[in-house]
């Protein structure tokens, strides 16, 4: 599917921090949670501890059909 095979580890790597998000863990410019999560499942190579989230965002409107 991917031709370079890091694609697919950078895909799943941003999959467990966004999914850490879902499970609670705070956004933001401060907390480092989501972040602190790809160490322990595997994904050290990916961690990055001068990565910031947004201060802020906007809902963005979806619609369907």
């Amino acid at each position: 599917m991917f031709k370079n095979p890091n694609y697919a580890r950078l895909i799943a790597g941003a999959l467990v921090h966004e999914l850490a998000h879902v499970n609670g863990a705070p956004g933001g410019m401060v907390s480092k949670a989501a972040e602190a999560t790809l160490p322990p499942c595997g994904f050290d190579d990916l961690f990055n501890p001068a990565l910031v989230g947004m201060n802020s965002w906007r809902p963005v409107r979806i619609e369907m059909g």
